[in-house]
Order: structure tokens, then C-alpha cells, then sequence
């Protein structure tokens, strides 16, 4: 569980992390309070970083690894009923360049170096992913190369949930434990709290509601994560030509929030809560309720330096410096951490607010 991870690297508790491999993932990203990841990440023994790019996390990293990319890896993809249909589409990719590995290899080549010979084969029979791909193939007959010659697609059904089994006889139904569509979750009254079953709203762990003191403090609901070209999550911020079109980083508020703050359009802010602050431009809307601000994630500045502290900036701009990850706020049902909503304010940061991380 990510932020019970994060902490025992600090803490020990209950037992002591030693060592991280990070595979195409940027936790100074990702994860909420990185300002919290970053201080436990500093505290491993061991940092191992199977990535594309440079990002601030390879930047910290003992060893980074090149992965290989999405043309140089052979591809089997398993497209379970999509709009009724099942479907599977294959890819074959080129001779990586350099050193660069796919994950099956990653994977393989450290089991290879950890277990027993026994052991090792046992669960990594297979000498690359094409004969793993081969493996997954076999119930139907197929092979991975066959795939290629003839693609599989079967017949169209529009109401699939009502096929019958040729072995039992009976329908298939949907993939609940009683085939049918449950408003009420099998599965969650077993496993966790009948009560919990149906679709039920609770209140946010920080809302003007539930913690109306904070509320005072930060009077603003922020919400992260707002989607925007030229950028995917973290990705691409290192391509020139996305920079270029879209060089900072923005948050959304309404008109008349930023006249009685002094906020003009495209003006830096400082975006706090009680977790930590960053920066980002404003942008004035009228889309947007007066008590909420829209941010925008992943951002993070390749043209930085890459060593510490900068690490290319990744504390500057990035949103996830002031969400939350206290293991008592996550979703007691999933674990899930928070990374959309906290109770913020915000402020006009002045002409150079740069100059606070450059001095």
C-alpha cells in the first residue's frame, strides 16, 4: 500500500524498507504529499529505476535502467467485451536500440539472479515475452505469430450475459457472484460491511462540512488533476514542441473569486493548504464555482538541473505538494490515497516568483 510504504521507509514501522524499484512511474508525481515521498525515498538504501525519460525520481535514483518503448516491444493486447465484443490485437516491434529492455525481461533477468534454478524455472519458463504470449495463446489455439497472419475476432453479440454454458447448461449471466446485475454488491457485503453494499455518499475527509475549522484557514475546495493538451499526466513535459505551445502550468478560478484576491489572468499564485504550497498561473473563468479551484497535475521542468535539490523542479509547480496521503484518510474499502480535493488558498505570488527557489 503506497502510503503505508512511504511511511515506514520513514518510520520502520512495522518493518523497515530498504529499497525501491520504480518501473515507468514518477512518485514525485504521483503520489500525494511528495514532499513527503521525496523525504522517504531519501532515506533508502537502494533506488532502481526502469524508465524512457530522465524523470525526478531516475534523476535520485542509484541506477536507472532504459526501458525499451512501445515500438520496440512485441504487443498482445486483450480487448475483453468492448461494446460486446471481444477482440485481440497483436504487435511484433523492433530490435530495441542500446540497452534497452521490456519489463518481461526486466523481470526475468532479476528472478534469474535472485532464486534457486528450481524456483527461477519454475515461474520464468519462458525465454522472452513472445513465448510467454505463446503461453497465454495455447486455450485457443493459437500463437503469437498466428495471431499476426489472422486476427482473432469473434462474432458479435449484443446480449452476450445471456449465452449458455455448453458445459453446465446454464447461462452465463454477468460476472458477479449471483450472474445478475447487482444494486446491492455480493462482493462488498462479504468482504467488507453489508451496510456499505449499496452506493452511499460520505462526506470528504477535508470539506467546508466535515472540517469547517480548516475551512476558515483555506476557505477554497480544490480539485487536481484537470486534464489538458499537450500533456499526459507527467509525460512529455521534455518535448520541445509541447513546451513550446503550453510552457506553464495553470489553475482555474472564477472571475469574482479573483477580484476580491487581487488576481488578474495569467498572474503566478501560490496554491497552499495545510500539507504544503506550489505555484501556478491563474486562469479566470466563469465555468467554475466561486468556492473551487481546478489545478492541473503532473508538472515538472526537464530544462532544470537534475541534481539535488532541483531534481528538475519537481516541487515547484506540482499540485501533489499540497494533496494528501495520511493512511487514516484513504478509502477504507480500497486503500485508495487522495490525489483530487483539499481545502486551499490562494494568493498573487508577485513578479519573480521564481526567485524564491533560484536564491
Amino acid at each position: 500500500h503506497g502510503p503505508t510504504g512511504y511511511q515506514a521507509m520513514i518510520t520502520g514501522q512495522p518493518y523497515p524498507v530498504k529499497a525501491l524499484i520504480l518501473q515507468a512511474s514518477n512518485p514525485f508525481s504521483n503520489m500525494s504529499n511528495t514532499a513527503l515521498v521525496h523525504e522517504a525515498i531519501k532515506q533508502l538504501e537502494l533506488v532502481v529505476v526502469h524508465e524512457y525519460v530522465m524523470t525526478p525520481a531516475a534523476m535520485l535514483a542509484d541506477y536507472v535502467l532504459p526501458a525499451s518503448d512501445w515500438l520496440e516491444r512485441p504487443v498482445l493486447n486483450l480487448m475483453a467485451h468492448q461494446s460486446g465484443m471481444d477482440f485481440i490485437y497483436t504487435g511484433e516491434g523492433i530490435e530495441p536500440t542500446y540497452e534497452r529492455r521490456d519489463n518481461y525481461e526486466f523481470w526475468r533477468g532479476l528472478a534469474k539472479k535472485c532464486f534457486a534454478r528450481d524456483v527461477y524455472e519454475k515461474y520464468w519458463p519462458w525465454k522472452d515475452v513472445k513465448e510467454a504470449y505463446d503461453y497465454m495463446m495455447e486455450p485457443i489455439g493459437q500463437s503469437f505469430a498466428s495471431l499476426q497472419e489472422t486476427p482473432v475476432f469473434p462474432e458479435f453479440r449484443e446480449r452476450w450475459h445471456e449465452d449458455i454454458d455448453p458445459e453446465t447448461g446454464e447461462l452465463y449471466g454477468f460476472a458477479t457472484p449471483t450472474g445478475k446485475v447487482e444494486c446491492s454488491s455480493t462482493i462488498i457485503e462479504k468482504l467488507y460491511d453489508a451496510d456499505k453494499a449499496v452506493p452511499y455518499y460520505e462526506e470528504p475527509f477535508e470539506s467546508p462540512v466535515s472540517t469547517p475549522e480548516t475551512a476558515l484557514e483555506y476557505p477554497l475546495i480544490m480539485t487536481a488533476g484537470a486534464r489538458f493538451m499537450h500533456y499526459y499526466h507527467s509525460e512529455h513535459r521534455g518535448i520541445k514542441g509541447f513546451r513550446e505551445r503550453y510552457r506553464d502550468p495553470h489553475f482555474q478560478l472564477h472571475f469574482e473569486t479573483a477580484a476580491k484576491l487581487g488576481i488578474g489572468d495569467g498572474d503566478w499564485c501560490w496554491i497552499e493548504t495545510k500539507r504544503g504550497r506550489c505555484l501556478q498561473r491563474a486562469k479566470l473563468d466563469t465555468a467554475i464555482h466561486p468556492q473551487v479551484i481546478s489545478t492541473q497535475h503532473g508538472w515538472w521542468f526537464p530544462e532544470l538541473p537534475s541534481q539535488e535539490p532541483w531534481l528538475g523542479g519537481w516541487f515547484i509547480s506540482n499540485i501533489n505538494m499540497c494533496t494528501d496521503m495520511e493512511p487514516d484518510n484513504c478509502d477504507p474499502m480500497t486503500g485508495a490515497y487522495n490525489i483530487k480535493l483539499a481545502m486551499a488558498r490562494v494568493r498573487k505570488a508577485g513578479p519573480a516568483p521564481f526567485n524564491t527557489f533560484t536564491q
